[in-house]
């Protein structure tokens, strides 16, 4: 439970830095964010896109290879919307 409430703080403070984002998102912020939120938990993938791939539970993810292409796309889906501004 203590892993947990870690986690969603971290969260939490990688997505109110993303509030400040001005302009345009980067994967370079993605990725310090996702650094931010990962790092007490597992060091040696945060703040890295996924070389491997992942299931959880009866989910799997994209494979590794598509993983800077999905991301990519986001990146350019959320600067498309004006929501963030």
């Amino acid at each position: 439970m203590r892993h947990l409430k870690l986690v969603q703080r971290r969260f939490r403070n990688g997505f109110r830095e993303g509030r400040h984002i001005r302009k345009e998102l980067t994967l370079k912020v993605v990725l310090r964010m996702h650094k931010k939120i990962m790092f007490p938990t597992s060091p040696l993938i945060a703040g890295d896109l996924r070389l491997t791939e992942i299931d959880v539970r009866d989910h799997s993810g994209v494979s590794a290879e598509e993983v800077p292409a999905k991301m990519t796309e986001f990146v350019d889906w959320f600067n498309s919307h004006e929501t963030h501004n």
